[in-house]
């Protein structure tokens, strides 16, 4: 197990040189990782909790649309703008999650798709917020300071490392919350929803919970 996570650590390490290696770019690693994180949080949902949903897309868009409204218009900060990109679509899953969890099966799965495409709506129809057709301008990458030093993000492979730390740190949480009781308490809910309940778990506690960080984690991505 350790060699497969050294293997595979050195692997996403040398990924930006093996890409350019093969004719391509360091910026498509980069993407992998990000869509490999929003894989994650739906897998939370889904995998071990056994909820299909079908609006996800939603909170990948609201975690981008909270961290360039934070970069235009709070602060030039990309940690800020991460925080505060995955705190909203958290908070979108917190209010949508009492409604959503009280739902079961391809009912659930329909509603995912209402709010996604409300949220698609109010996308491209609030054009003094997010931009509407045009996207949302005015803001750029900015550079990270740690620990004294400067980081130009604006640099592929720099990016695809900060990308990197941030996929791992969020990979390592999240396996941290499957591997606890928390996360046999999903997968009780998706093996057996009515045993779990006669078992005492608060199903729809639980199935709020798991929506929330399954959001977050999108958001994040």
């Amino acid at each position: 197990m350790k060699a497969k996570f050294a293997l595979s650590l050195l692997f996403l390490l040398l990924l930006p040189w093996l890409l350019k290696a093969l004719g391509s770019y360091a910026a498509l690693g980069s993407y992998i990782l990000i869509w490999g994180l929003a894989a994650m949080g739906l897998n939370l949902l889904m995998g071990y909790a056994g909820q299909v949903s079908f609006g996800h897309a939603a909170f990948l868009g609201l975690g981008a649309y909270g961290a360039g409204l934070t970069l235009k218009h709070l602060a030039p900060s990309t940690p800020l703008a991460l925080l505060l990109g995955t705190l909203l679509a958290a908070l979108a899953a917190l209010l949508l999650g009492p409604l959503v969890v009280r739902l079961k099966g391809i009912y659930f799965a329909t509603f995912t798709i209402v709010f996604s495409q409300l949220f698609y709506f109010l996308a491209f129809q609030w054009n003094e917020v997010t931009g509407g057709d045009d996207g949302l301008r005015g803001f750029a990458r900015q550079d990270l300071h740690l620990l004294g030093l400067k980081v130009d993000l604006t640099a592929s492979e720099a990016y695809y490392y900060f990308v990197l730390a941030v996929f791992l740190l969020l990979a390592y949480l999240l396996w941290r919350a499957v591997d606890s009781p928390l996360g046999r308490a999903f997968l009780a809910l998706r093996e057996n929803p009515l045993r779990a309940r006669f078992l005492g778990l608060r199903v729809e506690r639980y199935l709020l919970g798991a929506f929330v960080l399954s959001g977050a984690a999108v958001g994040a991505a």
